[in-house]
């Protein structure tokens, strides 16, 4: 799962091109990956795919999944 900006792709290592993202993981898949747009709301999102809701985490994530962005520059803010 990643987000999307533009040609851009956020996941757990950062921005990417996203074109580069889907072809480094299809190669690691072994098999074509395709970009799924999420329509739902995140709780029936999450839900569906086994995931928490930030409040059943032991502490709220939200500080921390900040952090984590903000250690990365956003491409619209790169000159």
């Amino acid at each position: 799962m990643y987000a999307s900006w533009s040609t851009w792709a956020f996941d757990h290592s950062g921005w990417s091109d996203e074109t580069d993202l889907l072809s480094a993981n299809a190669d690691f898949e072994g098999r074509p990956v395709e970009r799924i747009e999420i329509t739902s709301t995140l709780a029936a999102f999450c839900a569906g795919h086994a995931h928490r809701m930030p409040g059943q985490f032991w502490q709220d994530p939200v500080p921390r999944a900040i952090r984590y962005l903000d250690r990365h520059t956003p491409p619209w803010l790169i000159p």
